[in-house]
C-alpha cells in the first residue's frame, strides 16, 4: 500500500536525497515553478526515536505528526532555496498532520501549504466540534505560513452515485468568509459528481470570486434556474 512508501524525514540523507529529485524536476521542467514534495496518500508515518519525539497530541488527544512534517518542509525547502532561488516546494498538512503543531514554528518563505482537514470532508464540519474550531484552526495556520490555501471536499463521499445532494448552506457560509478573512491565497474544493453536488459547486464557484457573496440568493437563483429548465421538460 502506499503506508509502506513513506520514510523516516529525520534521515539527514533521505531529505537531502528527496530535495535532489526536487530539484532535477524543476530543471526539467524550467516553466514550472514549484515541486510538490508532499508524503504519500496514507497515514503511517515514522515512529523511530527520533521522529517519535516530535509526535504531539491534536485537539482530540490523537497523534498528531505535523511538528515532524513541517520540519521535513522545511528541511527540504532550505536546500531548493539555496540551489534554485525563487523556486518553491509544496506541502500538504491532511489527516495526522491536520491541526497546527503546539511548539511554535515559522515556515521557510518557499514553502506553499495546501491545508487538507480530512476531519472536515464530507461534510465533517457538521460533527459535533467541528464546526466551533474551525476558524480557531484556520487562523492558526495563517501565523504559520502567508503562503497558504485550503484543500477540501465538502461533499466528498465514498460513493459517487448518490441522489442530488443539498447544498450545505450553513458550511458555505462558513468557510469561503473566514478563509477571506485570514488572508488564505485560495482554497480548491469541490464534489466530482456535478449530478449529486452541481448546487454546492456553482455557489463555491462563486465565491472563488468574491467570498463574501450573498449565498442564500445565489442559492435562491440556482433554485429557480432549475424549476425554469424542469418546465421545459
Amino acid at each position: 500500500t502506499v503506508d509502506q512508501y513513506k520514510f523516516c524525514t529525520s534521515q539527514p540523507d533521505a531529505v537531502e536525497a528527496l530535495a535532489r529529485n526536487a530539484i532535477a524536476w524543476l530543471d526539467a521542467h524550467p516553466d514550472r515553478n514549484i515541486v510538490s514534495i508532499a508524503p504519500s496518500d496514507g497515514q503511517n508515518f515514522c515512529r523511530c526515536p527520533k521522529c517519535v519525539q516530535l509526535i504531539e497530541s491534536d485537539p482530540h488527544g490523537l497523534d498528531s505528526h505535523t511538528a515532524l512534517i513541517l520540519k521535513y518542509y522545511n528541511d527540504v525547502a532550505k536546500i531548493v532555496a539555496r540551489q534554485r532561488p525563487g523556486k518553491f516546494v509544496g506541502g500538504l498538512v491532511y489527516g495526522k498532520t491536520m491541526y497546527p503543531p503546539k511548539t511554535s514554528i515559522t515556515l521557510e518563505p518557499n514553502v506553499l501549504l495546501g491545508w487538507a482537514p480530512l476531519n472536515y470532508y464530507g461534510l465533517g464540519l457538521y460533527k459535533p466540534g467541528y464546526a466551533p474550531e474551525f476558524e480557531s484552526v484556520a487562523s492558526a495556520w495563517s501565523k504559520i505560513s502567508p503562503n497558504l490555501v485550503y484543500l477540501n471536499y465538502l461533499h466528498w463521499h465514498r460513493s459517487e452515485s448518490e441522489a442530488p445532494l443539498a447544498p450545505s448552506l450553513s458550511l458555505l457560509k462558513l468557510e469561503s468568509p473566514t478563509l477571506k478573512k485570514l488572508g488564505y491565497l485560495g482554497q480548491c474544493q469541490a464534489g466530482v459528481n456535478w449530478a449529486s453536488d452541481g448546487v454546492t459547486n456553482y455557489i463555491l464557484a462563486k465565491q472563488m470570486w468574491n467570498a463574501n457573496v450573498n449565498v442564500d440568493a445565489l442559492y435562491n437563483r440556482s433554485e429557480e434556474h432549475t424549476s425554469e429548465l424542469q418546465s421545459q421538460f
